[in-house]
């Protein structure tokens, strides 16, 4: 066994006990440290049934002391490698693509994280042009090969795709080389191949499928099949959770459908307030920057809007007005399956006080407040 290999191989072996177990995105620390994620969702059926069978792989990365996350992945023959920046609630979200679950496959923190981060980026764009000219949906180069071929770069990452990650075994005609955990090894030809590692078990990758039994996860993978024991043992559901916000104000809605009115305080520039469900479902974040007083009686302020909920993080901003002498303006919001009104008044020194009316029932909300 070559010097190289063992270079390579051993840390990954470390990697088995050193890892965090953290599995949805929402479990990645809050950290305004370097950050690289693996993550794979499976694909909605929006368009070829076939394709909502098969997860798409990509890779999350947060820079220390950047406000964003940059997202990694290929987009076909039509974007080649993809660059995007996220923003940190979007990075964190535990679904994608219809609702489906978000796997976070494994991830880095500190020093390591930026070293990968620093390999990862730079050979994202030189596999550019290649995946824009080359990308195939099956049996490959696609997405998942992509990111397959992008970490190699990164002798400090390990993770294991989820099974239905079809393309990651794509070898070309032949290769030989470490698994994705960097803990076994792997020998392909596009019609057949295995793999043998600590991690990943035993595969045996038939015309890009996969079967076999993993050690970890622990279970056994079957073509198109969430893997076994747990794809078929009840479990939780990802929950869309608001997160921890210094100072803000944080309210369960749930209690309050019915259309009364619900004092929430009084807030300053800047503010925060969240709403979140009960049962997981979805959760709205609201900052408010209060403006320039207009009259004795008026003001202007800015709210930004991010509603998290199955389809991830939908984004607008409201410019609106308050008029302390007229009837406290609403401004209709969502959350799920709730509509909100929000009603301001102003308050003493440079405040205002706000209030909220929730229903499913959209129109419930033009009839006056209990």
């Amino acid at each position: 066994m070559s010097r190289a290999f063992l270079s390579a191989f051993l840390p990954g072996v470390l990697l088995v006990g050193a890892g965090c177990r953290a599995t949805l995105p929402s479990q990645l620390p809050p950290s305004n440290d370097w950050i690289v994620a693996v993550k794979s969702c499976r694909l909605s059926f929006d368009t070829a049934w076939y394709k909502g069978l098969a997860h798409h792989a990509w890779i999350d990365i947060h820079k220390a002391g950047d406000p964003k996350w940059l997202r990694i992945e290929c987009g076909g023959r039509l974007f080649g490698a993809m660059f995007s920046e996220v923003e940190p609630d979007e990075a964190r979200l535990d679904q994608r693509f219809d609702g489906h679950t978000v796997h976070l496959l494994g991830w880095l923190e500190g020093e390591a994280a930026q070293r990968a981060a620093l390999a990862i980026e730079q050979r994202a764009h030189e596999l550019d042009a290649y995946y824009g000219e080359n990308y195939r949906v099956w049996p490959g180069p696609n997405s998942n090969t992509f990111v397959a071929e992008v970490a190699r770069a990164a002798p400090d990452l390990g993770f294991v795709f989820d099974p239905n990650c079809i393309g990651k075994d794509y070898p070309g005609w032949i290769d030989v080389g470490l698994t994705a955990s960097k803990t076994g090894v792997r020998l392909d030809t596009v019609p057949i191949g295995m793999a043998v590692g600590l991690r990943e078990g035993v595969e045996v990758h038939l015309l890009g499928l996969t079967a076999g039994i993993s050690l970890d996860p622990p279970g056994i993978s079957l073509p198109f099949l969430p893997v076994i024991p747990w794809g078929f043992l009840p479990g939780a559901e990802p929950e869309l959770h608001a997160p921890e916000v210094e100072g803000a104000l944080r309210v369960t809605i749930d209690g309050a459908l019915g259309g009364a009115r619900v004092g929430l305080g009084e807030i300053s520039s800047p503010s925060t307030v969240l709403f979140e469900r009960a049962d997981g479902s979805s959760w709205l974040r609201l900052d408010f920057t209060l403006g320039r007083w207009l009259t004795k009686n008026s003001r202007e302020m800015d709210i930004r809007i991010a509603e998290h909920g199955p389809l991830g993080v939908n984004d607008s901003s409201l410019g609106a007005v308050l008029d302390s002498t007229a009837p406290p303006p609403g401004n209709l919001f969502v959350c799920g399956d709730a509509y909100g009104l929000l009603e301001f008044e102003q308050a003493p020194g440079d405040k205002i006080r706000i209030s909220a009316r929730w229903s499913r029932d959209r129109e419930a909300l033009r009839a006056p407040a209990k």
